[in-house]
């Protein structure tokens, strides 16, 4: 049975789709969407800074491995929370 390693792509993906489902969650509680698009890319900006710095990872890797688990998740949680 093999173990599941953890490389720092898979600490990137979980990060980043923590702090969408965090950030979707929060953004029908702001209201407009515009603040809530800006909240989101704000975070979003913090974050990738806080990966390239603690996981060591370029730009362009975070760009695959972050930052569209980010937008997949923020938006989905965002759209469901705003729904129901």
């Amino acid at each position: 049975m093999a173990i599941i390693e953890i490389t720092p792509e898979l600490k990137s993906v979980f990060m980043f789709s923590g702090a969408g489902i965090a950030v979707g969650g929060v953004s029908p509680i702001l209201g407009a969407a515009y603040l809530a698009g800006i909240s989101g890319i704000a975070v979003l900006i913090g974050v990738r800074k806080f990966a390239m710095k603690t996981l060591g990872m370029e730009a362009s890797e975070l760009m695959q491995f972050g930052v569209m688990p980010y937008l997949t998740f923020w938006y989905m949680v965002w759209v469901l929370l705003i729904n129901l």
